[in-house]
């Protein structure tokens, strides 16, 4: 992997040391022990049947629906929960504050809309949409990498960067 996509070792072994000092909290309410505590985790509103990216439509493997196609490009997105209430919170310290150790919460949900998708495991290979320069920079990482390698060895598949950035005219 290109060493911009990378965890820079001072964010790893700081994470390292906060996570071993401090026991993790909910990231949404501040409770001790969990990244999600059981209050909110009832309040994150799991996705159980998916939809067309665009409406609200059920759709096989949230693939976009034929009255849609025509008005957008996205061949079709799956999601894991609802984005409000506490997984905002999530989220957010996910990306904002280096809070990389609350991957080992999302993966298992990761890996379960994986193994919704058709994967062909000789051809399947998991990639992330790289972060632009500014947000490299800012947070210290790339969070879409970060869940990405996480859900592929979780499913045993390889992970590889295979998009670039192209420069906004």
């Amino acid at each position: 992997a290109p060493p911009y996509t990378e965890t820079p070792s001072l964010v790893k072994i700081i994470n390292y040391m906060t996570e071993t000092v401090f026991p993790g909290e909910c990231l949404a309410c501040g409770q001790e022990g969990k990244w999600l505590c059981a209050g909110c985790l009832k309040e994150a509103v799991a996705i159980k049947s998916p939809t067309c990216p665009f409406c609200p439509r059920l759709s096989p493997n949230g693939k976009t629906c034929s009255r849609c196609r025509p008005n957008h490009r996205l061949s079709g997105c799956r999601s894991i929960w609802h984005y409000r209430g506490p997984i905002i919170s999530l989220i957010k310290k996910f990306k904002y504050n280096s809070i990389t150790a609350s991957r080992s919460f999302v993966a298992p949900y990761l890996s379960a809309i994986m193994q919704q998708m058709p994967i062909n495991q000789p051809t399947t290979i998991t990639t992330a949409v790289p972060s632009s320069l500014q947000r490299l920079v800012e947070r210290g990482f790339n969070q879409s990498e970060v869940l990405a390698r996480t859900a592929a060895a979780s499913l045993n598949l390889p992970y590889q960067p295979l998009l670039k950035r192209q420069p906004v005219a």
